[in-house]
């Protein structure tokens, strides 16, 4: 009986592979299940007063049952094995969201969290934030270590005060498209973390630019010491 008045719950770096068990534990608020060994949540779906759930470093492939968690305002799901946001778009009172080091390439589920400040989307396999656009609350982004090549599709947050786009495939060449963008954040006072960019293997730097009208290029390798051109 104790259990079920239970508001808080800790339970970290353990053999727990499943949720069944909390089914029932309709009074929490807020719940750890940090460093487990977890890949079903549904035994989550029920606990609709949960505001904190943090779920990070475990094996969760599919998080749609969460869907009916609406009361939450912190979610960590970083650390798991999601290749998408299938099941968040409902958590429309999110402030604190983390997704990062997971299999992410499709954002579309983020589409209506509009209430968002922090979301910590690095370590994936992201190419494109237009579902983001609608956004504009955010105060914290980080997108690094994912497969950006343009920052075309960035929200437009004014209350944007931290970028991280590090470990991506941006041009940075001075007045490039990209660069003009990271321009005009940092003298608007946001602070740009953007220095270390990876190089395009060579076959999607092919892929991305035209070919001459005659249809024929030429193309010239400078061989770098320890350096492999992909092709």
């Amino acid at each position: 009986m104790v259990l079920m008045n239970l508001t808080f719950l800790n339970i970290n770096n353990s053999p727990v592979n499943n949720c069944a068990a909390l089914a029932g534990l309709t009074n929490l608020t807020d719940l750890n299940l940090q460093q487990d060994s977890i890949t079903n949540v549904d035994g989550l779906a029920g606990l609709t007063r949960l505001s904190f759930l943090n779920l990070n470093g475990n094996r969760i492939s599919d998080a749609k049952s969460l869907q009916g968690l609406t009361s939450l305002n912190y979610l960590d799901l970083g650390g798991n094995l999601l290749t998408n946001c299938d099941g968040l778009s409902n958590l429309i009172n999110l402030f604190d969201l983390t997704l990062n080091g997971g299999r992410i390439s499709d954002l579309d589920g983020l589409t209506n969290l509009t209430n968002l400040s922090y979301l910590e989307l690095g370590s994936n396999l992201i190419s494109d934030l237009a579902a983001l656009a609608d956004l504009t609350g955010l105060n914290s982004l980080d997108v690094s270590g994912n497969l950006l090549t343009s920052l075309s599709s960035l929200p437009n947050s004014a209350a944007l005060s931290w970028l991280d786009l590090d470990g991506n495939y941006l041009s940075l060449e001075a007045s490039s498209p990209d660069a003009n963008i990271i321009s005009d954040l940092t003298t608007r006072g946001v602070e740009v973390s953007y220095q270390s960019q990876n190089a395009l293997p060579l076959r999607s730097w092919l892929e991305m630019n035209d070919k001459p009208a005659n249809g024929q290029c030429q193309l010239t390798l400078h061989a770098m010491p320890g350096r492999l051109f992909e092709v």
